[in-house]
């Protein structure tokens, strides 16, 4: 529903004006993301940090079969749109990034995602993050992105996450 809700506020303040979605697609709320503009008509790019089996490894299979499974239709419907890309092959990193300490695909790609929605649709890229803001995602989690859009102007909506959480595990 917050997802609903930011994208139907995103509507709003675009008007007229194209709405284009740009996201990963782990599972949790990239693929939710995914879903709610599917259901809204809203065209969405699936960027994906690495080659799509291996990015299922790292990113979709943990969660199990339901996310794998929506993961599979929504991919298969943007790969019939062309609207999937990759950064790179694989988790490694090219030769001239390798001795960047404590670097990972992970932030290169947030950099990538914010990047590529600046290039397709100027001035107009906005963040929505459902977060609970927590660190566990780490660099190039969550908390990263929020960050490199902050950095580079980019208004950011964070979905509080910790309210969809019993009060126990907050």
């Amino acid at each position: 529903d917050m997802i609903i809700e930011a994208v139907d506020l995103a509507q709003a303040k675009a008007g007229a004006a194209p709405l284009v979605g740009y996201a990963g697609a782990a599972c949790g709320g990239a693929l939710l993301f995914h879903e709610v503009c599917a259901e809204k008509g809203i065209p969405t790019w699936f960027l994906l940090a690495m080659d799509r089996a291996e990015f299922m490894t790292n990113s979709v299979n943990h969660g199990g079969t339901d996310w794998v499974d929506r993961f599979n239709a929504l991919h298969r419907e943007a790969d019939l749109n062309r609207r999937v890309l990759q950064l790179q092959e694989d988790e490694g990193l090219p030769d001239w990034l390798c001795d960047a300490e404590g670097y990972s695909v992970w932030p290169r790609n947030n950099l990538w995602t914010l990047a590529f929605s600046q290039a397709h649709l100027p001035g107009t890229a906005r963040v929505i993050a459902l977060w609970n803001k927590g660190p566990a995602d780490g660099f190039g989690g969550t908390e990263d992105m929020i960050d490199q859009a902050r950095q580079h102007g980019i208004p950011v909506d964070i979905l509080p996450a910790e309210t969809l959480l019993p009060a126990e595990a907050a």
